[in-house]
């Protein structure tokens, strides 16, 4: 998942990811960028803190960056990604029906 948080606002990036991750019960690569920038129509400048992460499908932190340019990377455990989904089995409750036409 590619974004452009602003540092300001990065308790509620990391916040969101994880809780996305949660959701899902899936693992999620979040590539925040780094740097500073002139933003949208009224051209405010913005930094970016970065710290793109890895979020397990429990909700939790795998890896993280921390403020600079680089590669972030963790291994995944699919075997404890399938017992999580047994365990809770989330998809169950979906209604596909009611989501309308895809």
């Amino acid at each position: 998942m590619p974004a452009q948080w602003p540092a300001s606002r990065a308790s509620h990036w990391r916040a969101l990811v994880c809780g996305r991750a949660a959701e899902l019960q899936a693992f999620v690569v979040a590539a925040n960028r780094t740097g500073t920038d002139l933003v949208g129509r009224r051209r405010l400048e913005l930094s970016f803190a970065g710290n793109s992460l890895i979020a397990g499908p429990d909700g939790g932190v795998l890896a993280e960056g921390h403020g600079e340019e680089g590669l972030v990377e963790a291994e995944l455990d699919l075997d404890g990604l399938r017992t999580l989904r047994r365990a809770v089995p989330v998809r169950e409750d979906e209604r596909r029906d009611l989501y309308g036409p895809t």
